[in-house]
């Protein structure tokens, strides 16, 4: 499993709006330089999580972006969901109607597979955005936003 570029910005973007949590709306600008992207795919990542409710997006002179739930009750599951179509283990989560692996019934390794994605699926519900926002405060970075993983 390999998280994309998409989902590890919007944790990124997530994480720096949470830094900022209850301080009302924070500029595009901030938040493009903060995290050193670019406006056009912040802009985009947050069109998409502000259609489920989690941020609030402002055009405009005054406007800018905040975290509309509170950060510890968001969790890293959820935003993977929101921003793509999330498969931990292709062979067990597939959309309806869409054929399975044809090995699917004799595989000897589905059952290692399933496990593993529950164990990641368990990992993944556990962390908050806040949990990491945290993190990223005490330590000044954060594994998960490493390019190299």
């Amino acid at each position: 499993m390999k998280l994309s570029t998409r989902s590890r910005y919007a944790l990124r973007v997530l994480v720096e709006l949470a830094k900022h949590y209850g301080m009302g709306l924070i500029p595009l600008g901030e938040i493009t330089k903060a995290q050193n992207l670019s406006r056009e795919y912040v802009e985009n990542i947050l069109r998409k999580l502000a259609q489920s409710g989690v941020v609030e997006l402002r055009r405009g002179p005054n406007g800018g972006a905040r975290f509309v739930p509170d950060p510890a009750s968001v969790t890293v599951w959820e935003i993977l969901h929101q921003v793509e179509d999330f498969d931990l283990v292709p062979c067990e989560d597939h959309p309806e109607g869409s054929p399975r692996c044809p090995r699917y019934g004799e595989c000897s390794a589905r059952c290692f597979w399933a496990g593993l994605g529950k164990v990641v699926k368990a990992y993944l519900v556990s962390k908050t955005i806040a949990d990491i926002a945290k993190e990223v405060n005490k330590n000044g970075s954060s594994w998960l936003f490493s390019d190299n993983i």
